[in-house]
């Protein structure tokens, strides 16, 4: 009998936009609660980026269980037009130490340029995904790096 090696992760980007008039920080904060504790507990990680309405997230773990998510997702009454932009196996998790990293992101904050880039390109071609999964890859290390929260950033109040 042959041994099998380590489970390839399965790994799953998507693009859905908010339901109206619901997005409100409260609103996310609940989210990214009740994601880092569902994933956790099912051994998946990933990234929600949040930016004018639109959602996207990568999450990797095992194949049903990310699958299930995902359904699970779709059927959220908060969020609508759920498309995938890019699935399949990876060698290793991008985002290891994020049962979910969740960030709204503002054009000015410089630790989301990385991130930024990715919604002004979003496709669903191999070489976006393969430029996606680089600079979310450096925004994931910039953020550890500092020590920051993996949860919303709050833009700044301006007087």
């Amino acid at each position: 009998m042959l041994e099998s090696g380590p489970e390839k992760i399965y790994s799953l980007a998507y693009r859905s936009f908010a339901r109206p008039p619901w997005v409100g920080p409260d609103v996310l904060d609940e989210i990214a609660a009740e994601a880092a504790e569902h994933n956790a507990r099912h051994g998946i990680t990933g990234i929600l980026l949040v930016h004018d309405g639109m959602f996207v997230q990568i999450l990797e773990g095992g194949a049903a269980d990310v699958t299930s998510l995902v359904a699970r997702i779709a059927a959220d009454r908060r969020n609508e037009r759920l498309e995938v932009l890019w699935h399949g196996h990876v060698e290793q998790r991008t985002f290891p130490d994020w049962a979910m990293g969740c960030f709204r992101l503002d054009r000015e904050d410089p630790l989301s340029r990385y991130a930024v880039r990715i919604l002004d390109g979003v496709g669903q071609s191999a070489r976006w995904m393969e430029a996606a999964y680089r600079d979310l890859a450096t925004f994931y290390m910039v953020n550890k790096g500092l020590g920051l929260s993996p949860r919303f950033n709050q833009p700044t109040a301006t007087a």
